[in-house]
């Protein structure tokens, strides 16, 4: 074997065992996926609930060591059809009670959102940043979603990958039928956010994002809604990353954090890797001491 291919194996097992063997010295570690290039190369995906979960375990800046990239869904940052009329109601808030709005507005402050700026999230033409505010429970303003906690870790010379544009995402949310943005946000406003948010900590704590998924389809309301829902925000998101994801991985050493939606099931990330001939193997990184 040529020595370059030796140093290549080594380096990749090095990687691998930074993001795993420092589990063994805590109670318990932070679920996580290891995926093997067919050419070898290892990377590290993660499933994320992009809200922050009391109690979830976060991973520890140990995962970063030896990554050549920190890959994430997008940027994150408004597009300027992203920021509503300015008047108008965008039509999936058009049917909120009086009582929803207070209670919106009531978690907005929770979460140490002013009034206008929350009101102003329902003039938008899609309702992630309002839904974001309605699944806040009042005394978590300092937990950080993992999100959050993962790019406040990693080093500054690990660049950033991402697998999908912000533009083209902004335009995915706003394809979703407003009726079923209407029923999940109101849905969100109608239940407890803490017994929610514990229950999905839970599953991810556990690993088990089949679970996950279950808890998150509920709240659109019934199957039918659910399996629209997920067509053009899960399953199409995922044929669409392909391509980006399958060119981080085979670069190898990457950490990739994903909402954990979008890992089970026949369209999820594991199944669609492991038909395209990579390895998925469930591991456990080590968690972050608080």
């Amino acid at each position: 074997m040529k020595i370059k291919a030796i140093i290549a194996q080594l380096a990749a097992a090095t990687f691998v065992l930074a993001a795993t063997a420092a589990h063994a010295a805590t109670d318990a570690g932070v679920p996580a996926l290891r995926i093997t290039a067919p050419n070898g190369e290892s990377s590290v995906l993660i499933g994320s609930a992009h809200v922050p979960i009391k109690g979830l375990l976060q991973p520890d800046a140990s995962v970063f060591e030896g990554a050549r990239r920190y890959v994430i869904e997008h940027l994150g940052v408004p597009q300027s059809g992203d920021q509503g009329s300015g008047k108008e109601l965008g039509p999936w808030a058009r049917s909120l009670t009086r009582e929803e709005l207070a209670t919106y507005l009531q978690r907005a402050l929770c979460a140490g959102v002013a009034p206008e700026e929350a009101f102003a999230n329902l003039l938008r033409p899609s309702s992630q940043k309002a839904n974001q505010l309605a699944y806040t429970p009042c005394g978590w303003m300092a937990v950080l979603n993992r999100d959050s906690v993962l790019s406040n870790e990693k080093p500054a010379g690990i660049p950033l990958g991402f697998l999908e544009d912000d533009a083209v995402v902004e335009a995915t949310r706003q394809s979703v039928p407003s009726q079923l943005t209407d029923l999940s946000f109101r849905w969100a406003l109608a239940h407890d956010p803490a017994e929610v948010l514990t229950g999905i900590g839970n599953a991810l704590n556990q690993g088990d994002y089949e679970a996950l998924r279950g808890m998150v389809d509920a709240s659109i309301g019934n199957p039918q809604n659910a399996q629209a829902f997920d067509r053009i925000m899960v399953d199409g998101r995922n044929a669409a990353w392909m391509p980006r994801l399958r060119r981080f991985l085979d670069e190898g050493h990457a950490v990739i954090v994903v909402g954990a939606m979008h890992l089970p099931g026949e369209n999820g990330l594991i199944q669609k890797l492991s038909n395209d001939g990579y390895r998925v193997e469930r591991i456990a990184l080590p968690s972050r001491a608080e």
